[in-house]
């Protein structure tokens, strides 16, 4: 990329050069051609700063005006706001608004049930049966006659035996 533009400078240059040379009348470019594009290449390109005396005085112009005086505080001392980035510099977009929706009503929890435990000394017989807590329901068992269930399997297997043997 920088050899791409160094050529290009060149070819600028040269093709200058070849313009002083025509304009002199000559066939050829010279050396002083050459000098005279890169010169005018350059007062073309850059501008040269300004003077000493035209520096001061602008400068002089500028410090007429006294700096703001330093206000006593502490911490930080930072610039006016609008010269801070530390001002917030966007404005969050609002929320779109959303369609109502039924929340779905849950079912009231029934109130929490106290139970008082009450240990009957030993070898005394419990006086009324509200104290003691109630028997646990009793669960069905998954297969009521389980030993049908294994009899029938092999039932099933026994058939399939004969089958095969039919075939």
């Amino acid at each position: 990329m920088v050899i791409s533009h160094d050529i290009g400078y060149v070819i600028e240059i040269l093709q200058d050069s070849l313009v002083y040379a025509d304009h002199a009348g000559r066939g050829d470019v010279e050396l002083d051609d050459v000098r005279l594009a890169i010169q005018a290449r350059v007062n073309y390109s850059f501008s040269p700063p300004p003077s000493r005396e035209t520096t001061m005085a602008l400068a002089a112009e500028r410090n007429k005006q006294p700096l703001p005086p330093i206000v006593e505080k502490l911490g930080v001392r930072l610039p006016p706001e609008k010269y801070c980035l530390t001002s917030i510099n966007y404005r969050p977009l609002p929320k779109p608004a959303q369609p109502a929706t039924k929340k779905p009503k849950l079912a009231p929890t029934p109130a929490p049930v106290k139970l008082s435990l009450t240990v009957p000394a030993a070898g005394s017989a419990p006086t009324d049966s509200s104290s003691m807590p109630p028997p646990a329901p009793k669960v069905k068992a998954l297969f009521q006659d389980e030993e049908n269930y294994d009899e029938d399997e092999e039932d099933d297997a026994a058939s399939k035996k004969r089958k095969r043997e039919d075939e």
